[in-house]
Parts: structure tokens; sequence; C-alpha cells
């Protein structure tokens, strides 16, 4: 089943190869795309790319995995090296079973504190066990506008 995946946050879409992380640039847990939050950015909101189940919430909130109603795997990652942040700048809103729909709110993330800490704010959505296609453009995204199809 072909489904579109939205943004969970609005800002700059950026390819994988973009990211400064070898593992997503590299795709090594398979193919996305990501969206950077503006640096003035005052919404904390996550939301959810796509309607399914809530598989995985990482126990520092920091990354969150879905089974999409088409029964295609996302890992959804906020930020990069916020791990080492333990948490802090995460309020996760769901729980493993959760269902979702697409826009509904996964966590609140505090931009401002991943950045003083020297993290990237990019929100990284990957399709972890299927093809990817027709990837929004690296320009300006809304919440929920479409990254890319996944078949």
């Amino acid at each position: 089943m072909t489904e579109w995946i939205g943004s969970p946050v609005a800002g700059k879409g950026k390819r994988l190869e973009e990211l400064n992380d070898e593992m997503f640039a590299s795709r090594a847990l398979g193919d996305g795309f990501a969206v950077k939050p503006p640096e003035l950015f005052a919404k904390k909101e996550v939301v959810s790319p796509a309607e399914g189940e809530v598989t995985m919430v990482y126990e520092t909130g920091h990354a969150l995995g879905l089974l999409t109603s088409g029964g295609h795997e996302l890992l959804i990652h906020i930020g990069i090296d916020t791990v080492a942040l333990k948490g802090v700048p995460f309020e996760t809103k769901v729980k493993v079973g959760d269902h979702v729909k697409q826009g509904d709110l996964l966590c609140l993330a505090d931009w401002k504190m991943m950045r003083r800490h020297g993290c990237d704010t990019d929100v990284i959505v990957i399709a972890l066990n299927s093809e990817i296609g027709n990837l929004a453009s690296s320009g300006k995204l809304n919440a929920l506008d479409p990254m890319f199809e996944i078949m």
C-alpha cells in the first residue's frame, strides 16, 4: 500500500546526505528525509507523520517508532546526538501501543536547549522496511506537508 509521509515539524527540508551524522547520511537504517526547524522556532510540537501504532519510544524521548496503517515501519529521530541529553529536552505524549492519526502530537521538544548543548535539531523520518519515492524539495515545509511516498 502506498502512503504519503508528512513532515513532523515545520522547517527546511533536507536530504539525508545533508545531515551531520554518518549513520543517517549513509542510509544505514533506511531511506528518508529530514526537516530542520528554524532557529527562532517557538513551536515545540513534533507530530505524527502518518496514521498508525506507536511501536517504540526510546527512554530518552529522542526517538519513536511507528507502524503505519499501511504496514510500513518508520523511525522518527529528533535531533542529532540528542541521546546525550538524557531526555531533558523531550516531553513524550505517547506510549507503545497508542494509535495515532497523522498530525497527532507525539512529543514536545526544546529546540533552544538542544542548540545550547551543540546538538543539531534535524527531525529525521526513516522508512525502515520500505522503498521511498517522490521526495520533497529541500525548501520550506509546513508541518504535515508531504515529505516522501513509501511503497
